[in-house]
């Protein structure tokens, strides 16, 4: 068993090597070489990718904040000039009680709070809309608020589903692939695994 672990180690480790090495010189002819069928001598673009991609929304987890920007009173006086009372009501009759509770705390806050500006722009809106808003407006304007109580958390929540959201959409990114070549006699998987290279490289750049 040892020596299978050591033997695993160093094969994984020249594999790697050389993965790396085509993928941030040669990116194009690694893809070529899975699809000659070349692939023991590479990392499975899975196991890359899910490595790679988890390094960084680790990296980006612990390094991204939020930044609030300070506002200008005259603008903020004359943004607010065009709400009324019966806008923030619209808004307020289409939010649950606890969405409620933290529209009263930012109205509660100076009148040069960007959360208070913002809030007061999105019951605008609301105000403007003559119809009755549709099930999934009602449920966009619920999490605008939440983002606005606290926009820390609507970041910690991108972060949280963005690697979901981007491997899900690798397949369909790959099908895009296969439309706009399909002069290419290309098999699908050939593009799969050209899109996940792709997207790990992205990864790597951008760690």
């Amino acid at each position: 068993m040892v020596a299978e672990l050591v033997r695993e180690k160093f094969d994984l480790d020249s594999r790697l090597s050389r993965t790396l090495g085509k993928l941030l010189f040669r990116p194009g002819e690694l893809a070529v070489e899975f699809s000659r069928n070349r692939r023991a001598s590479y990392v499975s673009p899975i196991r890359l990718y899910l490595f790679v991609s988890i390094l960084f929304f680790f990296l980006l987890s612990i390094t991204t904040d939020v930044v609030i920007a300070p506002v200008d009173k005259a603008e903020v006086t004359r943004e607010l000039e065009s709400v009324t009372e019966t806008d923030v009501d619209r808004l307020l009759r289409q939010l649950d009680v606890e969405q409620r509770q933290k529209v009263a705390q930012i109205l509660e806050k100076p009148e040069t709070s960007l959360a208070r500006l913002a809030l007061l722009q999105l019951a605008k809106g609301v105000g403007d809309r003559s119809e009755e808003l549709e099930e999934v407006e009602v449920y966009v304007f619920g999490r605008l608020v939440d983002a606005i109580y606290e926009p820390a958390s609507l970041l910690d929540q991108l972060v949280d589903n963005l690697p979901i959201a981007i491997f899900i959409m690798l397949p369909v990114y790959a099908l895009l692939l296969k439309i706009f070549y399909v002069g290419r006699h290309r098999y699908y998987v050939e593009n799969l695994v050209f899109a996940t290279h792709l997207h790990t490289f992205a990864f790597i750049l951008f760690t």
